[in-house]
């Protein structure tokens, strides 16, 4: 039996690639979820669901959306008028079967979240898309600022504001409460792919010049 145990010399052409491809991989799966509803969705056979912009409902082929700050004011403008015509309104609301969770007013959090997430998904998206391309080109790009610091800086970011933003869903534990749907955990899936392939890119960082050279 022929054991061969010299080390094996590293293919950096493959390497090159799996980079690329991690990188490319990354964007599509972020870019997949911006603008779907599927952030957070509703059980029970119900067509519902929040996107990082709006709230969308479908019933029978027909869909009906109001963007989530819309959704919030209009709310919390319910909230207050309804406070103010009736000093009895916590018990109106449970004679009606709402918690107290659905008589509180919103915070506006939610939906500054939801565009800051989709600001810097963007942002890292295309950072992740220029740094894979001049890697396939054989000119990465580090100066006057590295698309792979910009990727790294924005992933991190989003994946932040994203968390937040499903951290502060409106309608938990209210009597129509959304739970976490796909598009959080694909875009959560393909933010760590992209933490991982900055990296790797990176290995292919020109080598700065010796200035102290003679």
């Amino acid at each position: 039996m022929d054991l061969n145990l010299e080390p094996q010399p590293e293919n950096p052409a493959q390497k090159r690639k799996i980079a690329m491809s991690l990188a490319f991989v990354s964007a599509a799966m972020i870019l997949a979820t911006l603008f779907t509803h599927g952030w957070l969705r509703a059980a029970g056979g119900i067509d519902a669901g929040f996107g990082l912009m709006s709230l969308q409902a479908c019933e029978e082929g027909s869909c009906k959306s109001i963007s989530n700050k819309e959704m919030i004011d209009e709310h919390n403008t319910m909230v207050k008028k309804a406070k103010e015509l009736s000093a009895s309104y916590a018990d109106m609301g449970r004679d009606m079967g709402l918690s107290e969770r659905d008589l509180e007013e919103k915070s506006a959090i939610f939906w500054i979240m939801g565009y800051a997430t989709l600001l810097f998904a963007l942002l890292a998206a295309a950072s992740l898309v220029v740094a894979g391309v001049t890697l396939g080109q054989g000119k990465l790009m580090i100066q006057p600022i590295a698309p792979t610091s910009t990727a790294m800086l924005f992933l991190f970011l989003s994946l932040v504001t994203a968390c937040i933003f499903v951290a502060t869903n409106p309608t938990r534990g209210t009597g129509m409460q959304l739970g976490v749907g796909w598009a959080f955990w694909t875009f959560g899936i393909g933010t760590v792919v992209g933490i991982l392939a900055v990296p790797m890119i990176l290995k292919f960082k020109p080598v700065e010049p010796d200035h102290f050279q003679v």
